[in-house]
C-alpha cells in the first residue's frame, strides 16, 4: 500500500508539470490571492484558506461527476455493447473532422462570455466558485 502512495504522489508531481497544467498556475494563484503583479506583499494565511477553498470547489465538482457517471453507467450496463459501438462510430467522425474531411459547422463556432462579478479575486467564495468552474472545464 505505501508503494502505491508513493506512485500515486509522483503521478501528481509529473500531471502537476506536464507543459498543459504548469504554464496555468500563475493564473490560478494570482486569482486565489487576489494579488496583481505588481503587489509584493499578501496575507499568506487568506491564500492558503483561497486554495483550499478552490480545492475544496474542484473536489466536490469531481467527487459528484464521478458518483454520477458512476449510477448512470450502472444503469447503462445492460446497453455497454450498443453504447461501445455508438462511441466508437463518435470517435470516428470527431477525427475525420479534426483532420479535416468532415466539416460540422456546429463544432467551429466560439462563444465569449463575460466573466461574472461573482468570480471576485482574492474572494472565499470566488475561489471555491473558480475551483468547481475548473473542475468542470477540465473534465472531459
Amino acid at each position: 500500500m505505501p508503494g502505491l502512495a508513493i506512485s500515486s504522489f509522483f503521478a501528481g508531481l509529473l500531471t502537476f508539470l506536464a507543459p498543459c497544467t504548469l504554464p496555468l498556475v500563475p493564473g490560478y494563484l494570482a486569482f486565489i490571492s487576489g494579488a496583481g503583479t505588481d503587489e509584493r506583499e499578501r496575507s499568506r494565511g487568506k491564500i492558503f484558506w483561497n486554495g483550499v477553498a478552490f480545492i475544496i470547489g474542484f473536489s466536490l465538482v469531481f467527487i459528484l461527476l464521478g458518483t454520477i457517471a458512476g449510477l448512470i453507467g450502472q444503469a447503462f450496463a445492460p446497453y455497454q455493447v450498443w453504447l461501445s459501438r455508438i462511441a466508437g462510430i463518435s470517435i470516428i467522425i470527431f477525427g475525420l473532422f479534426m483532420v479535416g474531411v468532415l466539416k460540422i459547422p456546429l463544432l467551429n463556432k466560439e462563444q465569449h462570455f463575460r466573466v461574472p462579478s461573482i468570480f471576485k479575486r482574492g474572494n472565499l467564495f470566488g475561489s471555491f466558485l473558480f475551483g468547481s468552474a475548473f473542475s468542470l472545464g477540465w473534465t472531459p
